[in-house]
């Protein structure tokens, strides 16, 4: 069964009590003595409820919304991290083997030196190939900062408004997990991580 949020059944009530108490005492002492104007003042209360409990819910769900994409946005945001990952070490892997190919080819002579300046053009390309992957990671994560920022703001503001609280952990910081046939990778303060 799904996680029921006791503050806005709480503030629904509040609410709806009052609202339900006047249409009563309405209905009991002014319907009979004025039919016409009872009923009419029994539905302006209803409406003036449903119309505070619409606002008040309306907030509620909007503070539910914007963590349900944050919560998507994450998710997207880690398979791409997961590819990405899969992408670079691919590519350290080639890049490696490049450096061992160029290294024994250097110790034969200038024989090969035609081939050595190639593998060096080949192992700048990718590295170039790896820098643009993390760059793009990077723009993503000062996009997703500024997101961080304004859901925190709207918490503290819903806060403010209604009384309660809600709670909004970041995700906490990954250690190192590394190990020496798979490290992790960082550039520039961002590690990608095999997912």
């Amino acid at each position: 069964m799904g996680f029921i949020d006791w503050s806005i059944i709480r503030d629904a009530a509040i609410i709806l009590i009052p609202v339900l108490i006047a249409i009563l005492l309405i209905w009991k002492f002014v319907v009979p003595k004025r039919p016409s104007l009872g009923i009419g003042m029994a539905i302006g209360a209803g409406l003036l409820g449903a119309f505070f409990l619409n606002r008040r819910l309306k907030k509620a769900f909007g503070v539910e919304k914007k963590l349900a994409e944050h919560n998507e946005m994450m998710a997207k945001f880690k398979e791409k991290q997961k590819q990405r990952f899969e992408a670079v070490m691919a590519n350290k892997k080639v890049i490696d083997e490049l450096e061992k190919q160029k290294k024994k080819l250097e110790k034969k002579g200038e024989k090969y030196a035609t081939e050595v300046s190639l593998l060096k053009k080949e192992i700048s390309d990718r590295s170039q190939l790896n820098k643009k992957i993390l760059e793009d990671s990077e723009e993503f994560l000062d996009s997703l900062e500024e997101r961080r920022s304004s859901i925190k703001d709207l918490l503290e503001r819903y806060e403010t408004e209604t009384g309660t609280t809600v709670t909004y952990e970041p995700e906490p910081e990954i250690p190192n997990l590394g190990s020496q046939d798979k490290p992790d990778i960082e550039v520039d303060g961002f590690r990608l991580l095999e997912g």
